[in-house]
């Protein structure tokens, strides 16, 4: 196995990037979001949301394990429906969120208004609002999350790099965020990419393991659909069209 002192310059390029998109962006973004639901008042927002958040974890847009975090919140008041939480479960607060539940909150909930080219297209360099900053920096995770490649030319990887750059500056009120100038700087050939690369494979084991989780819970509806437990609503539908 080739070590990571024998990396290229493309794919030193690619781990900054991963850095600023997986270290720094999650980082910005909640000290933005704690200015939109301040966390004083952050289960008073989800209790007068409560139904907008059921909504959104029907529609898959915050999952089961977000949806866990959000309800360890201390203070929020949670429907019957739902099943009771684990006694001794660990309080949570916006420390806790993922940078993808972050920007769903503040997309459905914050009261920002929408890019001109929408939430989940990559924005027009022109629109400076903060919604354009945050879709640009979930446009840029999730690819990241779906590449096969782990390099970067110089050329895209300025482009990209730029990019979100703009983005957490805008978001921390027109500051560069000192985090940005420390990747440029981090020793990507020494001990401290090690330490950094360990930290991160540990956070995405965890991220798979809650999309695993909701992968199940999803397989098991299905199932629990098959064996003829239909909604009658949609039963009268199929007998309908039948």
């Amino acid at each position: 196995m080739a070590s990571i002192s024998q990396l290229t310059e493309e794919e030193k390029n690619f781990t900054r990037f991963f850095l600023l998109n997986f270290k720094v962006s999650p980082d910005i973004v909640r000290r933005f979001f704690d200015t939109v639901f301040p966390p004083k008042h952050l289960s008073q927002c989800i209790n007068n949301s409560m139904n907008a958040i059921i909504k959104l974890n029907k529609a898959r847009r915050i999952n089961a394990a977000q949806l866990e975090i959000l309800r360890g919140v201390p203070g929020t008041i949670w429907p019957p429906c739902l099943s009771p939480m684990p006694v001794g479960k660990k309080a949570t607060s916006s420390k806790d969120f993922d940078l993808a539940m972050m920007i769903c909150l503040l997309r459905y909930l914050g009261g920002l208004l929408t890019p001109c080219n929408g939430w989940d297209q990559l924005p027009h360099p022109n629109d400076t609002l903060p919604g354009a900053d945050l879709s640009t920096l979930m446009w840029y995770r999730n690819q990241l999350t779906r590449t096969t490649l782990a390099s970067m030319d110089n050329n895209e990887f300025i482009d990209k790099w730029n990019q979100v750059d703009k983005a957490l500056a805008s978001l921390n009120n027109g500051q560069r965020p000192h985090e940005v100038c420390e990747i440029l700087n981090y020793d990507i050939d020494g001990k401290q990419a090690k330490t950094l690369a360990k930290k991160k494979l540990k956070q995405l084991t965890s991220d798979y393991l809650d999309c695993e989780k909701e992968k199940n819970q999803i397989d098991n509806d299905f199932s629990y659909y098959r064996q003829g437990n239909i909604p009658k609503p949609i039963a009268g539908l199929i007998q309908f069209q039948q």
